[in-house]
């Protein structure tokens, strides 16, 4: 008994340090762990050659990674033994995943399939599944030998070999892509909808980059699945395609981010956009793995690099575009670990699967809520500027009421003035109400004349000394010509011994005359105006008795053609208020005015300038 057991345990240990030595029942059998390996131009399709002097290399691997292949190119031959412990199996085959670069299979020395290195290159992405046909199978020993032919040292079998029913292989094949090409429709069809909103919001250039990304992305794994061989006949053409789209796809998300934050282009941003327009250009001629290698180890460098950069653009601009840049941030970090997973699984040529493809839908959702955001934002500007232009039409539509409703009083008043002369009525208010009327009419074109050069700041001042007495009693009988006012409803406080301002009197005069005049149409009571002279400021009050203004009113009451109730029966276009607004930032000075409903308003003129 004893000695039964020390035997079956020496048979698994001898076993355990077999190199591939697989029993078969004709269930699913996976073949990974060490297999026989030699190199060399050998008949390693011989079931019956030795395998003493063999290495073993445990697959799935790359060349590169066994010091005894290292630097190889050229030839490799694999062996495994299978032992079937039952009846032939039916309709079964040997998958081997991926292999670098041509391969060709035996089973028990008969050929079953190749994948064979035509004189420029070869398809190193299909994946290799090959019929084992029923008459093939021995009872006890079957020996698999693969013979693989690289050019680089990335070569060998890089997928993890198996043997089961051929349709199941095939078709679990195809379903692994299934969700790579719903993932890349779906990236086609986000880049779709942000073209459409390029369209009508082309000023917003970063939709477009986005768009761009979104379909280069699309299109790069809809290569990399079995779609390859539906949309390209050749695969040297679709393998430069790829490698051309994840090229550009680095470069057309910088550019989305300058143009999202409205940037200008770094000289670090010029020599990267230099140095991926150099690697396409060499893409372009581009034929063997060799040459393919070469180009995708550069690509490596430049995909960290523009990692680099974009992180870079960042740090530099988050704390001033933080409303803009925190979802990207978001969807960077989520997306980072990903792409280093995936370049070191690329750089190491390990068989593990690639995460990118699925970490770029949360990525994309995270960019995609941004460009929303900037859009809404958009929406809701252009529904801002509407409202402005609305509220500009009603300006011009209240301008043009208030210039015909000031010119037909200004023709009632000519019209009853001349009338009177004619009847010969003197001493009447016909002369009186005459004058006022041209009074005004000359009003309305010294306004819009100096509201105009005011607003083009083509205004040239006059510098001359003038006595502020004097300019207020003008400025009170000018007003009270224009308005028809009686003079005992004004009155004039000013300081005890005259004094002269340097500056411009048309501009101190318009300003004065259009408060007076404001003052006198919206109230009833007295009107007084007040001068002072201190702290090197001249200030000009002018205080009624009216009804006061709410401050809803108090904040539109500067604006052109706003004016107060009763509008249609008062003279004036609405400007007044806005010319002294405009007079006083000319001259550095301000307007105030104090005011509330049931109380005076005061209408306080206050400029620069010492009294001489």
């Amino acid at each position: 008994m004893l000695l039964r057991f020390l035997f079956c345990l020496f048979l698994v240990s001898y076993q355990a340090l077999q190199a591939c030595e697989k029993d078969y029942y004709g269930t699913p059998l996976e073949l990974s762990g060490s297999w026989y390996t030699q190199k060399g131009n050998l008949q390693g399709q011989n079931p019956d050659l030795s395998v003493h002097n063999w290495q073993k290399l445990e697959l799935p691997s790359a060349w590169k990674k066994h010091g005894f292949l290292k630097g190889h190119s050229g030839t490799v031959f694999y062996r495994c033994h299978i032992h079937l412990r039952s009846e032939a199996p039916v309709a079964v085959a040997l998958y081997l995943g991926v292999v670098r670069e041509a391969d060709t299979v035996y089973f028990n020395g008969e050929e079953i399939g190749q994948t064979a290195m035509n004189p420029q290159s070869v398809d190193i992405e299909k994946v290799r599944i090959y019929s084992i046909p029923e008459q093939l199978w021995k009872k006890g020993l079957n020996v698999i030998a693969v013979k693989v032919q690289g050019t680089v040292n990335d070569a060998g079998i890089l997928g993890v070999p198996r043997i089961g029913p051929e349709r199941e292989l095939r078709r679990s094949t195809i379903l692994r892509d299934v969700p790579v090409i719903i993932a890349s429709f779906t990236y086609i069809l986000v880049a779709a909808f942000f073209f459409l909103f390029t369209v009508f919001f082309w000023e917003q250039r970063e939709n477009l980059f986005f768009a761009l990304f979104a379909l280069t992305l699309g299109l790069y794994n809809l290569i990399r699945s079995w779609m390859r061989y539906e949309l390209f006949d050749s695969f040297v053409t679709s393998f430069q395609v790829e490698l051309v789209l994840i090229i550009i796809l680095p470069a057309l998300f910088i550019n989305y981010l300058v143009h999202l934050l409205k940037i200008n282009y770094h000289p670090l941003i010029w020599g990267y956009h230099a140095y991926a327009g150099l690697l396409l250009l060499v893409t372009l001629f581009a034929r063997t793995t060799r040459q393919w290698n070469y180009i995708i180890d550069l690509n490596l460098a430049a995909i960290a690099f523009a990692l680099i950069l974009a992180l870079w653009i960042i740090r530099q601009y988050y704390h001033s575009h933080r409303d803009k840049l925190y979802y990207v941030v978001m969807g960077m970090l989520s997306l980072v670990p990903a792409i280093l997973y995936d370049m070191l699984v690329t750089f190491l040529s390990l068989p593990w699967p690639r995460l990118t493809v699925y970490f770029f839908a949360v990525f994309l959702t995270f960019i995609a809520l941004q460009l929303a955001d900037s859009i809404l934002g958009l929406y809701r500007a252009m529904q801002e500027q509407e409202k402005g232009l609305v509220e500009l039409e009603r300006k011009k539509t209240r301008s043009i009421f208030h210039f015909s409703n000031e010119f037909r009083i200004l023709l009632e008043g000519l019209m009853a003035g001349v009338t009177a002369l004619e009847q010969g009525k003197k001493g009447g208010s016909g002369p009186v109400r005459l004058e006022s009327s041209l009074h005004n009419l000359n009003n309305i074109v010294n306004e819009s004349n100096l509201m105009r050069l005011l607003e083009q700041k083509d205004y040239a001042d006059r510098n001359v000394r003038f006595s502020v007495q004097n300019l207020v009693k003008e400025q009170i009988e000018s007003a009270l010509l224009g308005t028809g006012a009686g003079k005992s409803r004004l009155q004039a406080i000013l300081p005890e011994n005259d004094f002269e301002i340097l500056g411009d009197p048309d501009l101190y005069g318009m300003a004065l005359y259009h408060l007076i005049e404001n003052a006198l149409l919206y109230s009833t009571g007295r009107v007084e105006v007040i001068v002072s002279n201190d702290d090197g400021r001249t200030r000009f009050d002018v205080v009624d008795e009216g009804p006061g203004l709410p401050p809803e009113q108090q904040a539109l009451i500067f604006q052109k053609f706003v004016r107060g109730p009763d509008e249609q029966e008062k003279p004036g276009i609405g400007i007044g208020l806005t010319l002294v607004e405009l007079i006083a930032r000319h001259l550095r000075g301000k307007v105030e005015l104090r005011s509330a409903p049931g109380f005076h308003s005061v209408f306080s003129f206050v400029v620069p300038g010492r009294a001489s």
